[in-house]
């Protein structure tokens, strides 16, 4: 199970004793449960991280089934696909845009 695996590794490399560690860790594992049940999943992973993890999502899942997949980039085509259909003339991309007029403001005086 890879999951136990990393779960193993970070232990180790906490230095943690057992009992400290699991405590630690179960207050971490409760806030990305409350996260994740409150569809709050971006505070968790990178916007950027989500086609890697679909990805290797689907490869997982074909393995179960002893299937072999040739995804070419899955993820790369899924982020340029999304990529394409943005708008950004909605108010979710001022918080990126206003930066960048400023300093056009600025160079244009």
């Amino acid at each position: 199970m890879k999951y136990q695996s990393y779960v193993s590794i970070v232990k180790q490399k906490t230095g943690l004793a057992d009992d400290q560690f699991q405590t630690e860790f179960g207050k971490i594992r409760s806030l990305v449960d409350r996260l994740f049940s409150s569809s709050q999943h971006h505070r968790v992973f990178k916007g950027k991280w989500y086609a890697t993890i679909l990805e290797q999502d689907i490869r997982d899942l074909a393995s179960a089934q002893n299937r072999t997949l040739l995804l070419n980039d899955f993820g790369g085509r899924v982020k340029a696909s999304l990529l394409q259909s943005l708008d950004f003339k909605q108010p979710w991309a001022d918080r990126f845009l206003s930066p960048v007029k400023r300093v056009l403001k600025r160079l244009e005086q």
